[in-house]
């Protein structure tokens, strides 16, 4: 096997192989690609990927962008525009260890289809997609896990949050503005609840002018409050996407 890569294109000549070229593109510079049993790591601008079959399989999102990458046994080890090196996974084992409030997904929704992990300030969310055909919602689903690790400002410390979003047709990029949205009220001192609108730092996807959410209780059980075994309580709170003019009429 043979391999190399561009700016965004990874191009694979598998032994033996007739035809054409495998090719892995991407939507940021490669900066290094390394090929694992699973798959292919890449190493790109301000992310890690894990490509198996050909398609993204999972990403990790980092605040910096990253210069360096190395391999530390197993583990790789990647280093961001600020000399720090980040430990970071590269297998599919990316998906957390199980525990109370991923079981309830896995129960709710079955396995999810992608998953990308974002860290900001030192800060971690982990964002989870369904596809529309795989939950009884009949839309693409994306869900934070790591909120509710945090007690918000002026709130009950026992009580704690999560975020979703339902879209149709899917919108992945929705992932990094409901990772921020997540994190909003612990980088900003701030309570979110029922009502609260919240800006982002840019558009919400690509060819959509909306970039704001507006924060509200699901109508119907989408998702029940769960209640921890230490006795904190998540609430689920679903992110509706809204243009700026459609602030004058949120409830």
């Amino acid at each position: 096997m043979a391999y190399w890569w561009s700016a965004r294109h990874l191009i694979v000549l598998l032994a033996g192989a007739e035809g054409e070229p495998v090719v892995v593109s991407t939507d940021e510079d490669i900066r290094f690609a390394f090929a694992v049993a699973e798959g292919w790591i890449l190493v790109c601008e301000t992310s890690v990927r894990l490509v198996a079959s050909g398609q993204e399989a999972s990403r990790l999102e980092f605040g910096e962008v990253l210069l360096a990458a190395r391999w530390q046994g197993s583990q790789l080890i990647v280093g961001d525009a600020n000399g720090h090196d980040i430990k970071s996974s590269p297998t599919d084992d990316w998906l957390p260890e199980p525990d109370e409030l991923l079981e309830l997904y896995l129960a709710k929704w079955g396995a999810p289809s992608r998953n990308a992990r974002f860290e900001v300030d030192g800060l971690e969310i982990e964002i989870f997609k369904w596809n529309a055909d795989a939950n009884p919602e009949g839309v693409n689903l994306y869900a934070t896990m790591g909120a509710s690790a945090r007690v918000m400002a002026d709130r009950d410390p026992d009580h704690r949050v999560e975020f979703f979003v339902g879209l149709m047709p899917a919108k992945d990029d929705v992932a990094s503005p409901l990772a921020a949205l997540a994190l909003y009220p612990t980088r900003e001192r701030v309570t979110l609840d029922h009502g609260h609108t919240v800006p982002a730092e840019g558009l919400l996807w690509a060819g959509t002018d909306m970039r704001r959410f507006l924060v509200v209780r699901p109508v119907g059980d989408i998702i029940p409050p769960l209640e921890l075994s230490d006795g904190l309580h998540v609430e689920f709170l679903q992110a509706i996407p809204i243009f700026d003019s459609e602030l004058a009429y949120k409830t």
